[in-house]
């Protein structure tokens, strides 16, 4: 019996003992402070008594990438080198489907999402890559991932947590550097305002920097009024920095902050008022792979001292990372009286000018009630239109038409059909479109080859040929011409331009040309005239 028990007592010391070996724990989706790449963040950390296994999403949107031999995890200041890899691969845009197992060797290339879609077919894009490592010392807590190497392009996750716990929200009113807000009231001058930007994070590693840029956003044609903006880095070894814009009119002013992630900010400005824009990097890493926690906030926009707008993760809904448009700074302004009275005489500005680029009538009292910030441009552009609507009245240029009322498949048909008895020459084309007007230039001559009873020229574009210009152009393009909303949905379908169709006197196409070369204007006379002789 004591025989027994004690073989017993054996095998239950040797099951514990097994399982004590055998003990996994994972964690899923850990908190991280800071990557280097946003595609490249841990989705799981598997620890053993004998080896530590993290999972990386990796780089889809490179091209090729690799990972140096040298890679390694840092834990309370031991190093522990890459021993293994695995990596799971799928062909380009089928990133869904079961993932080929194959072994991960550090040095070598692989290929992202867009790099395998370029590579052409049997290319495997790598979606996910196990790295394994020794096992982490007794007690760890935080640990970071690099390449071991002394590269600001190296991959980097630094702050990744084992414990559990969340990143606490780093971003405070208080980080924001103070300032006056004076707000302008003279619509007529410009005034000078400032972004006051900085970049927030416990975990930017010291050979990372932004570099803060930026460029003006406005509406057309109103940017003359916008002045270059100018950027004044910190001089305090901070990531942060001032733009100054100098502008007569709302606008809004994109500031680029240039890092791995390209990341755009939104900030609307009135004339004379300066606001602050404070961003927390690393709160915008886990935003972008769902790991920042409700309510933690990664950017803020702050103004005379309270903030104002603020990005959080709010359920499962990721916002846009754009603030805001000018459209609504009445909204946030501290001044939103001055601010939508400034807005308003924007939007009248717009809508006159609209109604100019139309060949609507306009009066010289409407002119004369805009504010003087836009004057100059909706002065010269009604002088323009109005030259125009007289050499138009005159009969020369082109007629524009109205569109027919069919559906998109039924219009060039139709269009065709108004001209019954005539040979139609129709001419798809747009005013940015340089071939389009070497097409226009080599067929205007030839217009007087043929009598109007029996020849029709016809010019169609679209709404990406801005009203004001294609007015302008229409002077010099006798003939009738339609602006369509689109060509899409036109049959023969429209791929690109610029594009030729013939009907004949009954209407049947005789030509589908696609594109113009030197001379093809003589190709198309002759088919004119087979056409006009065939009785």
């Amino acid at each position: 019996m004591k025989k027994i028990f004690a073989l017993l007592a054996m095998a239950l010391v040797f099951t514990l003992s097994a399982t004590a070996k055998s003990k996994v724990t994972v964690i899923e989706k850990p908190a991280f402070a800071f990557t280097a790449q946003n595609a490249f963040v841990p989705e799981s950390v598997t620890l053993t008594k004998t080896s530590t296994t993290v999972r990386f999403k990796t780089v889809h949107a490179l091209f090729e990438w690799s990972i140096a031999p040298t890679a390694r995890l840092v834990a309370d200041g031991k190093v522990l080198p890459v021993i293994s890899g695995t990596a799971y691969q799928v062909p380009s845009g089928h990133e869904k489907d079961e993932p080929k197992v194959v072994p991960f060797v550090c040095g070598q290339k692989y290929f992202g999402h867009y790099g395998a879609a370029r590579a052409g077919e049997g290319a495997l894009a790598t979606i996910n890559i196990d790295l394994v490592f020794p096992a982490l010392p007794k007690g760890t807590k935080v640990i970071t991932f690099d390449e071991g190497v002394d590269n600001p392009e190296q991959f980097c996750v630094s702050g990744i947590r084992l414990d559990g716990k969340t990143y606490p929200t780093h971003l405070t009113t208080t980080d924001a550097k103070p300032f006056t807000w004076t707000a302008s009231t003279t619509p007529s001058e410009a005034k000078t305002g400032h972004i006051f930007v900085k970049v927030i994070g416990d975990e930017l590693p010291a050979h990372y920097t932004l570099q803060p840029g930026f460029f003006s956003l406005t509406e057309s044609p109103f940017q003359q009024s916008l002045t270059e903006p100018t950027w004044q880095p910190a001089t305090d070894g901070t990531i942060s920095g001032t733009v100054t814009v100098t502008t007569a009119i709302p606008t809004a002013c994109l500031v680029y902050l240039r890092n791995s992630r390209n990341d755009v900010y939104t900030v609307p400005c009135i004339p004379g008022e300066d606001i602050t824009l404070t961003v927390d990097y690393n709160a915008l890493t886990r935003l972008d792979n769902g790991l920042l926690a409700e309510g933690e906030p990664c950017y803020t926009l702050i103004a005379d001292g309270r903030q104002v707008n603020t990005l959080t993760m709010d359920g499962q809904k990721v916002p846009d990372r754009q603030l805001f448009t000018a459209s609504d700074l009445q909204l946030r302004a501290t001044n939103p009286d001055a601010a939508a009275q400034r807005l308003a005489e924007r939007k009248a500005a717009e809508d006159l000018l609209n109604r100019i680029n139309a060949l609507e009538d306009v009066t010289e009292a409407e002119v004369n009630a805009i504010a003087p910030a836009y004057q100059p441009i909706i002065k010269a552009k009604h002088a323009e239109a109005l030259d125009l609507k007289k050499r138009m009245a005159e009969g020369k240029g082109g007629k524009v038409c109205e569109v027919p009322d069919v559906p998109a498949a039924d219009l060039l048909k139709t269009i065709a059909a108004k001209y019954k008895g005539k040979v139609v020459y129709m001419d798809l084309w747009a005013t940015w479109c340089g071939p389009c007007k070497n097409g226009i230039k080599a067929m205007k001559p030839h217009h007087d080859d043929f009598s109007s009873d029996d020849v029709q020229f016809v010019y169609i574009t679209n709404e990406s040929s801005p009203l004001d210009k294609w007015n302008t152009m229409l002077v010099d393009m006798p003939g009738d011409h339609y602006r369509l909303k689109s060509f899409e949905g036109i049959e023969p379908a429209v791929s690109g331009i610029p594009r030729y169709f013939m009907f004949d006197r009954e209407g049947n196409v005789i030509l589908d040309q696609a594109g113009f070369g030197p001379g093809m204007e003589l190709e198309f006379c002759k088919k004119i005239q087979e056409a006009v002789d065939k009785k």
